[in-house]
């Protein structure tokens, strides 16, 4: 008698779950909970399983986002027979974001210098995805890999992160670390399309006394930092994709500051130092890590700062001291392109000679 009952109560349960499912779907529209979220651009929207991400279909004259949610063109969800597929996974820097004088915001990523890099070298059968989200830490970026990128079954992904995971959390509900083990991850990962899920996601992030005040925390502690990028290593192996780390160089410091801080992207207290010698140093201390678990992991470590320093053009602007200019984002696409190669993981045809894309 007891087990009838407690067999009843389950299914009882579970059809009001799936009552109150079919009922969200009737009523509102897939976008119903989304909606502006931080400022920064009107393409960046609220999300309660990725916290926020890019507005699928957002376009206007200077920056696009695909059905998918990606900038750039429109892409299949099913990758095309014999087509090599390449995810740049990463923050504003990987986006395509810069300040020049004045506010001004300049647009230009990396994935599409390297994709203009392929295309220069011949190769029609690969293609470039621009996951780059602004604002997104290592937490935010291995939660879209895992509900987001996986089903496109990338062959290659490349992972540059670091600077907004030591930034302060001016929002620490929204700092995505991955759920433990269990219900919580179930849902999140395999149910996060479920509108009644969703909701309560945001209803959760909306109780301010399960988190850590404002401004008190760290988006991404090191250690935390660490285990992302071991969970990105262990995702490669587990789902068969080449996987990349690239270095994450800020302006060289002999630059010294950029003039004034009214209307900058970045300053230092979001970013977690007191001063500039402060952030270089704390930034040298995330890339240390990542580039000891890469050593550990068996992961490529890509190395740009070398290039971006022998620039003979400035590959950031006097304005902006974490993201590279278009000249800066063409040297980064140009040295991961070379590193594809160098790897066997790309084989042009006929290597490109020195002027195919002048990165300029």
């Amino acid at each position: 008698m007891a087990l009838r009952t407690l067999i009843l109560s389950v299914a009882s349960v579970l059809v009001a779950l799936v009552a109150s499912e079919l009922l969200l779907r009737a009523f509102t529209p897939p976008t119903f909970l989304q909606r502006n979220y931080g400022g920064f651009g009107p393409w960046r929207v609220y999300d309660p399983v990725l916290s926020w991400t890019n507005s699928p279909g957002y376009q206007d004259f200077q920056v696009r986002i695909n059905s998918l949610g990606f900038r750039g063109p429109e892409i299949e969800r099913e990758k095309p027979d014999g087509v090599t597929r390449i995810v740049c996974l990463g923050d504003s820097a990987t986006f395509g974001v810069w300040q020049e004088e004045g506010g001004k915001l300049g647009f230009a990523g990396y994935p599409e210098a390297l994709a203009e890099e392929i295309a220069a070298a011949g190769l029609t059968d690969v293609e470039v995805i621009n996951a780059g989200v602004v604002g997104y830490t290592s937490s935010h970026g291995l939660r879209q890999l895992i509900v987001e990128v996986l089903d496109l079954e990338p062959d290659i992904v490349t992972v540059r992160f670091g600077m907004n995971d030591h930034g302060v959390s001016n929002a620490p509900a929204l700092r995505s670390e991955e759920p433990p083990p269990g219900l919580m991850r179930t849902l999140v990962y395999e149910y996060g399309e479920w509108r009644l899920v969703r909701l309560a996601l945001a209803v959760i992030q909306r109780l301010d006394f399960l988190y850590p005040e404002a401004n008190s925390v760290r988006w991404v502690e090191g250690d935390t930092y660490a285990k992302n990028l071991r969970r990105f290593a262990e995702l490669g192996r587990e789902h068969g994709f080449k996987l990349l780390f690239v270095d994450y160089p800020l302006r060289a410091i002999e630059r010294g500051e950029s003039p004034g801080d009214e209307g900058r992207i970045v300053g230092y207290a979001m970013l977690g130092a007191p001063g500039l010698a402060e952030l270089h140093a704390l930034h040298e201390t995330g890339q240390e890590i990542a580039r000891r678990v890469a050593t550990r992991e068996g992961v490529r470590w890509v190395e740009t700062e070398s290039a971006l320093r022998a620039s003979p053009e400035p590959p950031f602007s006097d304005f902006d001291l974490v993201h590279p200019n278009e000249f800066g984002a063409r040297i980064i696409g140009r040295v991961l392109f070379e590193t594809l190669v160098e790897l066997g993981w790309l084989n042009p045809a006929t290597p490109p000679g020195p002027d195919a894309n002048p990165a300029h």
